[in-house]
C-alpha cells in the first residue's frame, strides 16, 4: 500500500511540474476518474457499482436516442428534402427530448437533484446542441469529402461524443452536496 501511495505522490508531483499546481482537468477526465475510483473502492464498492449502473443506463438511453436521432434525420432529409446538415441540427432537439424523458424517469431517477427539472432540460438541450454544432465539421468531412452516407456519418459523430455527454449528464443530474455543519453550529 505504501508503494502505491509513493507512486501516486510521484505522479501528482510530475503533473504539478508539467501542468502547474492550478491545473484542473476537464469535466470528461474528472468524470472518468470518478467512475474509475468508484469502481475500485474496497469499502465503497456498492457506490461504485451504482455509479457504473448509472453509466450503463445512460448508455442504453443514449443508444435509443441515437435511433431517434437517425430516424428524425432520415425524415428531415428524405421526407422534407432538407440538407443533411440542417436535418442534423433539427434532429438533435428531437432526440434530446426523448433522452431527457428517459434520463429523468429511468437512468437518473431520484427525488433529490441539485437542479430543477426545467434547468436539467435546458442544460441538456444546450450541451447536446453545442456538441451537435461542434461535430458538424466531422459530419461534413465524412459525408461530403469522404462520400460516406449521411446517416452513417451522423451515427459516427454521435458515438464520438458519448463519453463527454455522460460527463455532463452526470453533472446535470448530480444530487445536492451535503451541507457541512460545524460543531459550533450544531
Amino acid at each position: 500500500m505504501r508503494r502505491r501511495q509513493r507512486e501516486l505522490a510521484a505522479l501528482r508531483e510530475l503533473r504539478d511540474e508539467v501542468w502547474g499546481k492550478d491545473y484542473v482537468p476537464p469535466p470528461v477526465v474528472r468524470a472518468h476518474v470518478r467512475l474509475w475510483r468508484g469502481l475500485n473502492q474496497t469499502e465503497g464498492n456498492k457506490r461504485g457499482f451504482v455509479r457504473f449502473m448509472r453509466f450503463v443506463r445512460f448508455a442504453i438511453v443514449g443508444a435509443s436516442g441515437i435511433v431517434v436521432n437517425e430516424l428524425a434525420l432520415a425524415i428531415f432529409v428524405a421526407g422534407f428534402k432538407l440538407n443533411y446538415v440542417v436535418g442534423s441540427l433539427l434532429a438533435t432537439p428531437c432526440s434530446t427530448l426523448w433522452n431527457f424523458a428517459l434520463l429523468e424517469t429511468w437512468a437518473f431517477r431520484s427525488n433529490s437533484h441539485k437542479n430543477h427539472a426545467w434547468q436539467r432540460w435546458a442544460m441538456l438541450m444546450l450541451i447536446n446542441n453545442a456538441a451537435n454544432v461542434a461535430t458538424i465539421p466531422l459530419l461534413v468531412l465524412c459525408t461530403s469529402v469522404l462520400g460516406i452516407n449521411y446517416l452513417i456519418s451522423n451515427f459516427f459523430t454521435l458515438v464520438v461524443v458519448i463519453v463527454a455527454r455522460f460527463a455532463f449528464a452526470d453533472w446535470i443530474w448530480a444530487p445536492p452536496r451535503e451541507v457541512e455543519v460545524s460543531p459550533l453550529e450544531a
